[in-house]
């Protein structure tokens, strides 16, 4: 009965920050894991991406000097990446920032069209560094991370006229081998900008996998951390809810199974999720790995790409429109049964019991399949099989047809 008493009034707590707190549109969430604490020693960089764009998909560029593959929003005009990798081996991201700049009415470089230029022409950590100079006076508020083939893992936290460097391999900086961010800079403002209760999920999230010992892997990064309903302010995890105590869960949710989107790391605005995998000095840079998640990421499912192996036809635009048909099935899905209150503030409220019992508990074995499969043919290709774009498309078309029996097809 204390349980359910205390679950009450964490319910009534978030029912209050829904109505006093402003939805961050363009918050996301992420982090990079360095070789020390994953499972193969190659360094992975997530993230979560929430933004007003629901609609992405994966392009392939061929670059000034690197090919690249990236995430980008449907409507793209080009010259804009909002994460990717390219072939020198050299992945990129960025989290919004709001507590570095002063000036209110600065004029904003657009971020993501620094990231194109990045993934068109840097190779090192030191390459990135040299292009931020040559963007100055930067006119940024990002933090943007940045992971190379020679070992470079960084996240540099980009202000009006500067920057600054937060390398991940420093143990004084990252002393458990990783680093996470939201929506604040470490050097910004103290106590201002966003994403506190998300950044303190994940760090409790992934704190608590290392502190057992255990390594990361992309696959433990879209299941634990995009697929994640914990609240670390309320200290709620809807999840476990779920699976320990429906009874608990149904009472609690009002009979309904809807609860309220706030604070969560997947939220309403959450688009899609990227997982680059990058490799050790001495690898084949090219082999770098980008998993995307397309759509509402707990309806979603990971699809792995890489620069010199064809794009799945489902993950990029079609000749009939320009957004990736699985992200128009998940963003389908989630309208229909997930975020299906239109009236009054209906799209703060969304049918958790639904997502999790018809939805995510089918995906997770269809997935888990898909990562399996794929290392079984990175571990052929690293032992000097070369990479094959037959294998890729054959392995992702019969993972997308498993996928379609649960999120179908639109017609």
């Amino acid at each position: 009965m204390k349980t359910i008493h205390n679950f009450l009034l964490s319910f009534a707590l978030l029912f209050a920050l829904t109505i006093i707190m402003p939805a961050d549109l363009n918050g996301c969430t992420s982090a990079i894991f360095t070789g020390r604490v994953t499972a193969d020693g190659r360094p992975i960089m997530w993230k979560h991406r929430d933004t007003g764009q629901p609609n992405n998909r994966v392009d392939k560029y061929k670059g000034e000097k690197y090919a690249f593959i990236a995430l980008v929003n449907s409507n793209t005009k080009g010259n804009s990446a909002w994460s990717g990798t390219n072939e020198a081996g050299l992945s990129i991201m960025n989290t919004a920032s709001y507590n570095l700049n002063t000036i209110e009415d600065l004029k904003k470089n657009n971020v993501s069209y620094v990231m194109y230029q990045a993934l068109s022409k840097c190779a090192t950590l030191a390459e990135f560094e040299q292009l931020l100079d040559e963007f100055r006076p930067l006119a940024l508020e990002a933090n943007i991370a940045v992971i190379d083939a020679q070992g470079g893992a960084a996240y540099y936290e980009c202000a009006e006229d500067k920057w600054t460097k937060l390398d991940a391999n420093d143990p004084r900086i990252a002393p458990q081998g990783y680093i996470a961010y939201t929506n604040h800079s470490f050097t910004g403002r103290f106590e201002q900008g966003s994403g506190y209760v998300r950044y303190n999920t994940a760090i409790s999230i992934i704190n608590e996998a290392l502190n057992t010992g255990k390594k990361i892997t992309p696959q433990w990064v879209a299941a634990n951390l995009s697929r994640s309903f914990r609240h670390s302010l309320l200290g709620i995890d809807l999840v476990q809810l779920m699976g320990d105590n429906t009874a608990t869960v149904s009472a609690l949710g009002n009979s309904s199974g809807y609860f309220i989107d706030q604070d969560f790391i997947p939220r309403l605005s959450s688009t899609s999720v990227t997982i680059a995998h990058g490799v050790k000095p001495g690898d084949d840079p090219s082999m770098s790995v980008i998993w995307t998640i397309l759509g509402y990421p707990p309806l979603g499912i990971a699809i792995p790409t890489m620069v010199n192996l064809d794009i799945p036809q489902f993950m990029t635009k079609s000749q009939d429109s320009e957004n990736a048909l699985i992200c128009d099935q998940v963003l389908e899905i989630k309208a229909r049964d997930i975020f299906n209150i239109s009236r009054g503030n209906g799209q703060s409220y969304f049918n958790f019991r639904l997502l999790y019992n018809k939805y995510m508990k089918a995906i997770a074995p269809i997935e888990q399949e898909i990562f399996t499969q794929f290392y079984t043919l990175m571990d052929q290709w690293r032992s000097g099989t070369k990479p094959n774009s037959k294998q890729l498309t054959q392995l992702t078309t019969n993972t997308y047809n498993q996928y379609t029996q649960i999120i179908p097809r639109i017609n």
